[in-house]
């Protein structure tokens, strides 16, 4: 007499359910972890870029106003300031930077692609240093 060896089919259900059950708890976490990193990438990268204006003003030779911002501003064709698709920023009131990296006193409210306010910077007059109000 010879003994199978292996899963039955039943054991194999039993697994592949237990594993779509899990799958289905984990990843949504997953997903929403995934979407926080992207979203806080995004404010670094623009506070990083807010901090470099005033060098692009001092570049240009020019006064840089910024009142808002719905699509990437650029400076002489290239791209110095940018948030993600959808994504908006409001200067109030509107910042003032001068070639010679003097500034103006700004807030900033940065929203998403869903209207919401993802976060929110103070810069005072003359430093030009952004700093996370959230923070």
């Amino acid at each position: 007499m010879r003994i199978a060896a292996g899963f039955t089919l039943l054991e194999l259900l039993v697994v592949l359910a237990l594993l779509g059950l899990l799958m289905g708890l984990v990843a949504p976490n997953f997903v929403g972890q995934l979407e926080r990193s992207g979203r806080r990438f995004a404010l670094d990268q623009f506070q990083a870029q807010l901090s470099q204006l005033p060098r692009w003003a001092r570049l240009s030779g020019e006064v840089m106003v910024l009142e808002k911002l719905d699509a990437p501003k650029l400076n002489q064709g290239e791209e110095i300031l940018s948030l993600p698709a959808g994504w908006h920023a409001a200067f109030t009131p509107p910042l003032r930077i001068s070639p010679s990296q003097i500034c103006s006193s700004s807030s900033i409210a940065v929203t998403d692609d869903h209207a919401q306010l993802a976060a929110s910077y103070k810069i005072t007059a003359p430093a030009c240093t952004p700093v996370d109000e959230d923070q």
